[in-house]
């Protein structure tokens, strides 16, 4: 960059930094800046969008493989894996998103398996109550070898489903 234009990006970024509009960064990713002529003859400064999508996506794939290796470390921990013991009562933890759905058995606050399902485009029209119910019935449907022969718990956040249990 030539003294001039870097004089002019010095400018331009103090102005933005004392109207606010920025602040200063530490992050170690530096993102190009080039400086391109107004019709006025001012100098406008420009950044390469294209360099700080690959950041974010370089970073985001930094912190889904903390997250998968944590994922991973959690589930072969001896504490997380159990078989079921039939004398105890099962808990069923469910809920509903806009576009799944998620089960959780556990004993004694500690999970035995999990499912979940991905709703098809009608299911997403669905209003939350029916949601809710559907979820219900999957995860009895889904693990009823375990709970029929049992009593068991269920768990969810739809209040009006919760009062005819």
């Amino acid at each position: 960059m030539m003294p001039k234009e870097n004089e002019e990006v010095r400018k331009q970024v103090q102005e933005f930094l004392d109207k606010g509009l920025i602040r200063e960064s530490l992050s170690f990713c530096v993102t190009p800046t080039v400086l391109s002529p107004n019709k006025g003859g001012e100098w406008r400064m420009c950044t390469n969008s294209r360099a700080i999508k690959k950041n974010r996506q370089r970073n985001s794939n930094r912190k889904k493989t903390k997250k998968n290796q944590l994922l991973k470390k959690n589930i072969n921990d001896k504490s997380m894996l159990k078989l079921p013991d039939f004398n105890q009562p099962f808990q069923v933890s469910c809920d509903a998103s806009r576009i799944a759905i998620g089960v959780v058995l556990s004993q004694e606050d500690k999970p035995d398996a999990y499912f979940s399902e991905k709703l098809n485009e009608s299911k997403h029209k669905y209003s939350s109550y029916d949601k809710e119910l559907y979820v219900m019935v999957q995860a009895l449907n889904h693990w009823r070898h375990y709970l029929m022969p049992n009593e068991f718990v269920v768990y969810m956040d739809n209040f009006s489903l919760q009062c005819i249990m």
